[in-house]
């Protein structure tokens, strides 16, 4: 586990961070007037606050736009959790290819965000992150960060603007329902939300000229959720059959009707057949058209056609007219365990015993158990894939388990259908026990046979 501060003009953002697992994120108030004591009594707390032990912590990692305040936070977070903590600058390895005109300026938190953003996303890219300052990094189709833009932050200029104009006063960074407001407040979020969004969408458009190519659009910092929903770059959802969600209240829906609304292009990909059921596939066409799907009755065919393309995988061809896909042919392979595949081996039987003996009890009640059933099923998937993966869902079960923080499942197999294992590990892992002390004994076991 390490420890993760991030030292901004504003705020200091700090977390726990092991692998992709993130233990939490909070906010303290970045003040040069504080000692290392203060910080430090602070960072303690918070550890505290989320029951994190120090002992688990082995190092920490800054990034800091805020000189005088780095050593501060540097010796603070080493004094709790007793572990060298490194600071992002010169002579720090990233692996990032930096190609400005002196490489050792480059500010850390642009760094740290564009390294990130390698790890997540494809390259060329422009990173935008908006928080007291709004930065543009642009990263070259190699990944090597090539330069960018700096910005006034949305709030920096709401308070520069207030304290120069004696008539403005504060208002809240809300989008007001038009761009051409009515009243001082609406003219003036007006001109902050859609103004910065103009601003970015220009910007964009002349990063991708100067670039000669289109680059993948990522966004961050603590006031990007106000502008760029209302930014007009082109939209592309993935997996777009999740957005759907069991009603049009869940969240992912919700967001995705605000993308809707501030994008002129959508584009909804998915590979996941349509289920038959008209509410969801209803839900996602409005997304395109709402005024086309007013009801469910304007679901079919016809109406529908014009919003559809289906290309299927053995059809798809290049543009010399050749197939892009060769015929899938499939057969076992007996896998064969040595020497150095003791530990794997022995995590694969372990595992696989704990799921056999408590899928075969699920199964006398099937239609009782689905939501045990389901989370077997994520179990086994897990162990033949990822190591970390599998750990952290076995500690889970377990936390759950001895907290009895378990529910009934209600999962139909219908509904177990349509689950996508990404999106529903926290529900399975809350399932009913059938044997609570006996699984509990088994997850124990099998964690500490690991260690």
């Amino acid at each position: 586990m390490i420890l993760a501060i991030d030292i901004g003009n504003t705020n200091i953002v700090l977390g726990c961070v092991e692998g992709k697992k993130t233990y939490f994120i909070e906010r303290l108030s970045t003040d040069k007037a504080k000692t290392e004591l203060e910080y430090a009594v602070s960072l303690k707390n918070v550890l505290e606050l989320y029951e994190i032990p120090v002992e688990q912590i082995e190092g920490g990692i800054i990034s800091s736009v805020v000189p005088q305040v780095t050593e501060l936070c540097r010796s603070a977070a080493e004094k709790v959790i007793k572990k060298p903590v490194k600071v992002v600058g010169p002579g720090v390895k990233t692996g990032l290819n930096i190609k400005l005109d002196d490489p050792a300026t480059a500010g850390s938190d642009l760094v740290v965000v564009a390294v990130a953003a390698l790890n997540e996303y494809t390259c060329p890219q422009i990173v935008i992150d908006m928080g007291t300052a709004t930065t543009m990094s642009v990263l070259d189709q190699k990944g090597s960060f090539i330069g960018g833009v700096i910005l006034p932050g949305l709030r920096t200029s709401l308070d520069a603007l207030v304290s120069n104009a004696a008539q403005l006063s504060q208002t809240s960074l809300t989008a007001p329902k038009k761009v051409i407001g009515k009243n001082t407040l609406d003219c003036m979020k007006g001109g902050m939300i859609y103004g910065n969004a103009a601003s970015i969408d220009g910007m964009i458009e002349r990063m991708e000229e100067e670039l000669g190519c289109k680059c993948t659009i990522v966004a961050t910092g603590g006031l990007a959720k106000a502008v760029i929903p209302h930014c007009r770059h082109d939209i592309i959802i993935d997996e777009a059959h999740r957005v759907a969600g069991s009603s049009g209240e869940v969240a992912r829906y919700k967001l995705g009707y605000l993308l809707s609304q501030a994008s002129p292009y959508l584009l909804l990909l998915t590979a996941t057949p349509h289920n038959g059921k008209t509410e969801p596939f209803l839900r996602l066409v409005r997304l395109l058209d709402g005024d086309a799907f007013p009801n469910a009755k304007s679901v079919v065919k016809e109406q529908v056609a014009p919003f559809l393309i289906r290309t299927e995988k053995r059809e798809a061809i290049d543009n010399n007219g050749n197939l892009l896909f060769k015929n899938r042919v499939t057969h076992l392979v007996e896998l064969t365990w040595d020497e150095r595949h003791t530990y794997q081996r022995q995590l694969y039987e372990m595992v696989t015993s704990y799921v056999s003996k408590t899928y075969n009890k699920a199964l006398r009640n099937r239609k009782k158990n689905m939501c045990m059933i389901f989370l077997l099923i994520i179990m086994q998937r897990m162990v033949t894939s990822s190591t970390a993966a599998i750990r952290q869902s076995l500690e889970r079960r377990l936390e759950i388990l001895k907290t009895q923080n378990t529910k009934l499942g209600s999962l139909t197999e219908e509904d177990l259908a349509e689950l996508d294992i990404e999106d529903s590990v926290e529900d399975a892992l809350q399932a009913m026990s059938l044997d609570m002390e006996e699984e509990i004994s088994e997850l124990e076991n099998i964690i500490a046979g690991w260690i």
